[in-house]
């Protein structure tokens, strides 16, 4: 591991496209086993828990490719669209799993309260939201980041000038 130019490498390779893809594996998985475990009462009680840490695995990741991808903009520069995906997503990931973890805290709580099943459905709520526009925002980055990588690429193959914004 080496600090060049203000970016982390690892073996020469920078951080940001080796952990990307962790927040693009991850999250989808997250969100996926965030809704089946709101949906389905049976699968809360075996997949709530890991569904949490992938989550915040997700989350985590995000922040890191985030940091590394702002090193790396100031090292060689990079598309606004991409570097905004790349900097809203942290955040709402955030959210969504917070409000995921409150979910599941208040399904674990006293349940026959009238209250807790609005703070319940709210959370569900809340959380189906964050995760949904959280996993836009990664598609979003990630098609936008694919493009300035594989754009000029595909430009010398093709003999055609393909635009590269994002």
């Amino acid at each position: 591991m080496e600090m060049i130019d203000g970016v982390l490498l690892i073996d020469g390779i920078p951080l940001h496209p080796l952990v990307v893809h962790a927040v693009v594996v991850l999250l989808p998985i997250g969100v996926i086993g965030a809704v089946t475990v709101m949906t389905f009462a049976r699968a809360r009680r075996l997949w709530a828990l890991p569904t949490f840490l992938v989550l915040l695995a997700s989350t985590g990741s995000a922040y890191i490719s985030s940091i590394a991808g702002q090193q790396l903009a100031f090292a060689i520069g990079v598309g606004i669209e991409h570097a905004t995906y790349g900097i809203i997503t942290p955040p709402v990931a955030t959210i969504a799993t917070v409000m995921f973890g409150l979910w599941w805290w208040a399904s674990i709580v006293d349940r026959s309260a009238t209250a807790s099943v609005i703070v319940r459905r709210s959370f569900a709520a809340l959380a189906t939201i964050g995760l949904l526009a959280s996993l836009v925002l990664t598609v979003l980055a990630g098609h936008s980041g694919a493009k300035l990588s594989w754009d000029p690429k595909m430009s010398e193959v093709t003999g055609e000038q393909v635009s590269s914004e994002g």
